[in-house]
């Protein structure tokens, strides 16, 4: 979806300056990015909401409730994905007012010491052909744990998360410059 040759290069540099950060994600002002399967991002809406760690109800108005930011935006793609996970990082999701308080908070709700690949083989939620392959909605945690190791220098905390006090395995990532421009190059491969 981002292209190649110089389109590509234009996109990625955009989105390491945070030029998608100003588009309306739907996110509650002050809100932490939440990571984690469909089913343990939702179960974490509702444990804020004070009804348990229980898969019910419809995500985006669960999180939006419970104050949580998770991507739902519809049409998903993987440039919009690595755009929200970009901004979110960098806590700017959220109007510029509470950027410096945010900073980049993201909590996980699945530890990814705990990730499972045999969520790979899970067929549900399939996602249309989208230009990226056909792939399963819980994919995409794959996706954004690969994307963090890349582009966090503190990396290795990704994969030891202990749970802080107010939010289970809160990571706050420590930009990596040369990391996302491996990444980049990696993509564009």
């Amino acid at each position: 979806c981002w292209g190649g040759g110089a389109r590509a290069e234009q996109w990625f540099a955009r989105v390491e300056a945070g030029a998608a950060c100003e588009r309306d994600w739907g996110v509650p002002p002050a809100a932490p990015a939440v990571l984690g399967f469909s089913d343990t991002t939702l179960k974490y809406c509702n444990a804020r909401l004070g009804e348990g760690w229980v898969a019910r109800g419809e995500h985006r108005e669960r999180c939006r409730r419970a104050n949580v930011s998770i991507l739902r935006i519809g049409g998903w793609t993987m440039c919009k994905n690595l755009e929200w996970l970009m901004c979110a990082l960098r806590g700017r999701l959220a109007p510029a007012a509470v950027h410096a308080r945010l900073r980049g908070q993201l909590v996980v709700s699945l530890p990814l010491s705990r990730l499972d690949t045999r969520r790979l083989q899970s067929g549900s939620f399939l996602v249309p052909h989208t230009g990226c392959g056909d792939f399963a909605e819980n994919h995409v945690y794959f996706l954004e744990a690969c994307v963090l190791s890349e582009v966090c220098t503190n990396r290795d905390q990704l994969f030891n998360l202990s749970r802080s006090v107010g939010d289970p395995f809160s990571f706050r990532c420590e930009y990596d410059r040369a990391g996302y421009a491996r990444l980049r190059e990696m993509l564009q491969r």
